[in-house]
């Protein structure tokens, strides 16, 4: 090898270890309103039994403006409901998360997350919630997933 092809190696395995590892800070996945705030879209809408737990994906009920629409949700408690081009439902609002229960009010808009909720899961990108009313055949689980 040529002394030249040697140093043009040694500089590329340099460059390569100084910028091809990214530092990625800490993220927060606690089940608390600072770890949850962020973006999202809602990527699926179930229709849940209430007494066999049987699942039914209905996310078709969406119309394409609440498909496209993201949610934001900040940590503290202020939200935001955005429907994008030539949709008009977007809105302002507030949410909470405390002991399991998540809620989502908007003063304006078309977002379909405006029951209260219980968190089902949580993996730091798709946030499971279900509304528990026991009065009805079945309830709502939404998925909704950070970006």
């Amino acid at each position: 090898m040529h002394l030249t092809s040697i140093k043009n190696l040694v500089v590329a395995i340099f460059l390569i270890l100084v910028f091809g590892c990214k530092k990625h800070k800490p993220v927060d996945c606690s089940e608390t309103m600072n770890g949850i705030a962020g973006r999202y879209k809602i990527t699926k809408i179930e229709s849940v039994s209430y007494s066999t737990g049987s699942a039914q994906d209905r996310t078709t009920i969406l119309t394409a403006c609440q498909r496209t629409a993201t949610y934001i949700f900040r940590t503290d408690g202020t939200a935001t409901y955005t429907e994008t081009g030539s949709c008009s439902g977007s809105g302002n609002g507030t949410w909470n998360f405390s002991n399991g229960n998540f809620n989502a009010s908007f003063n304006s808009g078309h977002p379909i997350l405006a029951y209260p909720t219980v968190l089902v899961s949580w993996d730091c990108t798709n946030l499971a919630l279900i509304t528990t009313f026991p009065t009805v055949d079945s309830n709502y689980r939404f998925t909704l997933t950070r970006f």
